[in-house]
């Protein structure tokens, strides 16, 4: 995460205070970057089981002010509210 989102969250500590989730952990780079780590693997999630990735979904939900939305659909076959819908998926 670079300067300009991680100083509107409060620096490190800011974004810090905003992930409660067990495995997440959040680490300096720099005065003005940070990375989050949301557990020791990637994961895929399964809705069908119940597995709805919670730590994904608090970190979309803390950076949903800044998210990007193409303007346009950039994925041919698929209509506007589909790839918004897949872009907030974790909302």
């Amino acid at each position: 995460m670079g300067a300009p989102v991680l100083e509107r969250l409060g620096g490190t500590e800011g974004l810090r205070s905003r992930l409660h989730s067990a495995d997440t952990r959040v680490e300096d780079l720099s005065t003005s970057r940070a990375v989050v780590r949301l557990g020791e693997w990637p994961e895929s999630g399964d809705l069908e089981h119940g597995y709805t990735l919670p730590s994904y979904r608090e970190l979309a939900q803390v950076l949903a002010p800044w998210t990007y939305h193409a303007p346009r659909s950039p994925w041919s076959g698929f209509s506007d509210e589909d790839v918004h819908q897949w872009e907030s998926r974790f909302l």
